[in-house]
C-alpha cells in the first residue's frame, strides 16, 4: 500500500486517540479540581443516602475507565452506620463521560470497614443474620456490579465481626435480571475464626426492597464453636464444633427454605426439668435437616440425626418470637436400639422420677423402639410437665422386644420380655406384655399408672398365662412384691 494511502487511513486514527486522550487528560484535570471532587461526592451522597468524604480522586485507565479514590469514608445520617476505605474504584461508562455525565458501571472497595450500629438503637433480631434494609452495603449493592476484598464488618450489637471478607455481586447477563453473588470470609469472636462461603444468584423483584430478593444460595460454615448458637437453642450447649453445607432458597422478607446437613464432633448440651438436668455427649454425629422460616417461626419438617449405634428422626417448630421462652412443638422416633444406647439418650429429666429411679432399672437388656415422643408447649411448660396443668404437653409410646428383666433383684429373671408402653396425661400402661421366667410364660399382660409424678406406687395390673407354682414361689421373693402376695403364696402346698 502507498504510503499516501497510509496516511490517509492512519492520520485520522491517530487524530481520533489523541483527542480521547486529551479528553481524559482534560476530565482528570477537571476532576483534581476541589470544586469538582466536592460537586461528584455530592452527587454520590444524594445517589446513596450516606454522607460521603475521599481523598485524592483521580481517572484511571488501568482496569477499564474508572474513577479512584484513597481514603473513602462513607456514614449515614442517622449516625448508626460507618464505611472506611482504603480505597474506592468506581467504573465509568466512557461515552456517558464524553457527553459530561457520571454513570458507574461497577464498584470496588478496598479493604472496607463497615461498622452498623456505632451510636444508635439496637437493631431488631433478624438484622443479626441479613443485612439490614437501608444500611450502605444494600444501597451500594443495588447498584449493580460490586466487588470487595479484604472486608471487615462489625455489629455493635452482637461480639462476633466478619474478617477476610471477599464479595462480588454482578449480572448474570441473561433475560432474568438476576445476580451471581460470590461472599468468602471469616466470622471471628475472640480466638475463634470460622471460615464460610455462599454462592448463588438474586432475584430482585422490581421496585422492591432487598427483603423482597429472592435467593437460591450455597452456604458453607466450618469448625463452628457450638456455643454460639446457645442463645438460640432450647437447651443448654456447652461445647463442641460443627461444619455445615446447606442451600437456602427464598425471600427474606417472607419465606426461607434450607434443606442440608451439620457435622457435629464432641458436641455436647444438656435439658433440664424442674432441678433434673441430663448432660449429652456426640463425639460424633450428622444431622441432616429440612427447615423453612417464616418470621420468627422456624419448621424443621425433617431431622435425621445418626450416629454410631443410633439413629433418631424428628420434627420440630420453634416460635422465638418470645426469646427467653420459645413455644415448641417437638416429635421424636426411631428405630430398635439397644437398651444402653436408649438410656443414654432417653430425655430422663422431663419425665417422671419413677420412670428412671424405678422402672428403667428392672431391666438389664432389651431392644428398644420409640414409636413416637411429643412435646408441644412453652419451655418452660416443658420444663415442669409434673404439674397436671402441663399433663397433656407430653405423650410417649415405645415397643421393646428380647428384653430381660428381674435379674438380681430376688426372684427369677424374666426372659425375652416384650410389649408397649404409653405415657400420657401423667399416666402409664403397658399393654401386650409377654415373657417367661422358668418354665412358666405369661402373655396379654397389662399394668396401669393413673399418675405416675403424683402417686407412681398405686397400679394395677392383669397377667394371662400358664405358671409353675415353684416359678411363683421364686418371684414371690422379688423386692416389689406386696406382702399380702407373698402370705398367699408362701400358704400354697407345693405337694
Amino acid at each position: 500500500m502507498p504510503r499516501n494511502k497510509l496516511r490517509a487511513y492512519g492520520l485520522p486514527f491517530i487524530l481520533l486517540f489523541l483527542l480521547a486522550v486529551s479528553i481524559l487528560l482534560f476530565f482528570n484535570d477537571l476532576i483534581q479540581r476541589p470544586a469538582i471532587q466536592g460537586f461528584i461526592l455530592d452527587r454520590a451522597s444524594e445517589a446513596l443516602g450516606f454522607h460521603i468524604r475521599a481523598e485524592a480522586l483521580r481517572l484511571d485507565v488501568g482496569n477499564g475507565l474508572a474513577l479512584k479514590a484513597r481514603g473513602f469514608r462513607a456514614w449515614s445520617r442517622d449516625g448508626t452506620e460507618e464505611v472506611e476505605a482504603a480505597s474506592l474504584e468506581i467504573g465509568l461508562n466512557g461515552r456517558e463521560l464524553i457527553r459530561g455525565r457520571i454513570v458507574p458501571t461497577r464498584f470496588h472497595l478496598e479493604r472496607p470497614r463497615v461498622l452498623l450500629n456505632p451510636g444508635g438503637p439496637a437493631l431488631p433480631g433478624p438484622s443479626v443474620l441479613w443485612i439490614p434494609k437501608g444500611t450502605f452495603l444494600e444501597k451500594l449493592a443495588a447498584l449493580g456490579s460490586v466487588s470487595v476484598s479484604g472486608g471487615e464488618v462489625r455489629l455493635s450489637t452482637i461480639p462476633y465481626h466478619l474478617e477476610a471478607l471477599r464479595f462480588s455481586l454482578s449480572e448474570r447477563g441473561d433475560a432474568t435480571d438476576a445476580f451471581v453473588v460470590n461472599l468468602h470470609g471469616e466470622v471471628v469472636s475472640g480466638e475463634d475464626r470460622v471460615p464460610f462461603s455462599i454462592r448463588g444468584t438474586l432475584h430482585p423483584r422490581a421496585g422492591g426492597t432487598a427483603l423482597e430478593t429472592r435467593a437460591a444460595l450455597a452456604v458453607e460454615i466450618r469448625n463452628l464453636p457450638a456455643i454460639w448458637l446457645s442463645h438460640y437453642a432450647p437447651f443448654g450447649i456447652t461445647g463442641g464444633r460443627l461444619s455445615a453445607e446447606f442451600d437456602l432458597t427464598g425471600s427474606l422478607g417472607a419465606t426461607v427454605r434450607a434443606r442440608g446437613s451439620l457435622n457435629l464432633n464432641h458436641f455436647k448440651f444438656f435439658i433440664t426439668g424442674g432441678e433434673r438436668r441430663k448432660d449429652y455427649r456426640f463425639p460424633r454425629a450428622t444431622l441432616a435437616f429440612e427447615a423453612l422460616r417464616k418470621g420468627w417461626r422456624l419448621q424443621f419438617p425433617r431431622l435425621e440425626l445418626r450416629m454410631a449405634g443410633a439413629s433418631v428422626n424428628a420434627g420440630l417448630v420453634l416460635d422465638l418470637k418470645e426469646r427467653n421462652n420459645p413455644w415448641l412443638a417437638l416429635r421424636i422416633s426411631h428405630p430398635f436400639m439397644d437398651l444402653q444406647t436408649f438410656k443414654a439418650l432417653m430425655p430422663t429429666p422431663i419425665l417422671p422420677e419413677a420412670v428412671e429411679d424405678c422402672y428403667v432399672p428392672l431391666f438389664s437388656k432389651a431392644d428398644v423402639r420409640i414409636e413416637s415422643l411429643r412435646l408441644k408447649g412453652t419451655l418452660s411448660q416443658i420444663k415442669h410437665l409434673d404439674r397436671p396443668a402441663n399433663y397433656e404437653r407430653f405423650s410417649l409410646k415405645l415397643r421393646m422386644k428380647e428384653g430381660l428383666a428381674l435379674q438380681g433383684l430376688g426372684g427369677m429373671p424374666v426372659e425375652n420380655v416384650a410389649g408397649s408402653l404409653l405415657m400420657q396425661r401423667g399416666g402409664l400402661s403397658l399393654e401386650g406384655v409377654s415373657g417367661h421366667f422358668g418354665t412358666s410364660f405369661f402373655k396379654k399382660g397389662s399394668l396401669r399408672i393413673p399418675d405416675l409424678f403424683r402417686e407412681p406406687s398405686r397400679f394395677s395390673i392383669a397377667v394371662e398365662g400358664d405358671y409353675d407354682l415353684e416359678d411363683l414361689a421364686w418371684q414371690a421373693e422379688l423386692e416389689f412384691t406386696p406382702a399380702g402376695v407373698r402370705d398367699v403364696v408362701s400358704k400354697i402346698d407345693y405337694a
